[in-house]
């Protein structure tokens, strides 16, 4: 996703370089990836039976600086899966922040570690490196109780 918004977004590009000229990037001094969950309800929120919930779980980097990261579009979409359908697994949304975990932690770790080559403007090329250090939640959030555990567990 990061590499498509500085392909295809020339603000968002320019943003980067900004923050790539502010921010020293690599292995051993990683910007923080950040994991935000929230419900999100799309339609009429007063509905009583409201099927079209979704619990949805967004990245994005800390270094963006406070007013980026202030508004939607700095944020990505990590996944998306309907409430009713989360409310039916095992541990609800414990498990599926249980497979993003894994994901960002275990698969895609040397990937996050080592880096991703981003394009930056007049053709110059930047690697973004980068560790899951924050997990933001919000309000009544399920995820914000799990958020307190691995808060505590992984030392993050």
């Amino acid at each position: 996703m990061f590499w498509f918004a500085c392909a295809e977004c020339e603000g968002f590009q320019q943003h980067m370089a900004q923050c790539a000229a502010r921010h020293v990037c690599n292995p051993d001094q990683p910007w923080d990836l950040c994991i935000y969950c929230d419900e999100v309800s799309p339609g009429n929120q007063l509905k009583p039976q409201n099927d079209r919930k979704l619990q949805v779980v967004y990245f994005s980097l800390k270094q963006l600086g406070g007013l980026a990261l202030s508004k939607e579009d700095s944020w990505f979409i990590f996944t998306a899966v309907r409430s009713v359908d989360v409310k039916r697994l095992a541990n609800g949304m414990a498990q599926l922040m249980k497979r993003v975990l894994e994901v960002i932690l275990v698969e895609r770790h040397d990937i996050f570690r080592h880096g991703i080559l981003l394009p930056l403007p007049n053709n110059q090329a930047w690697t973004l490196c980068c560790k899951l250090r924050r997990l933001v939640t919000f309000g009544t959030s399920h995820c914000c109780g799990l958020g307190f555990w691995i808060y505590g567990v992984l030392g993050i």
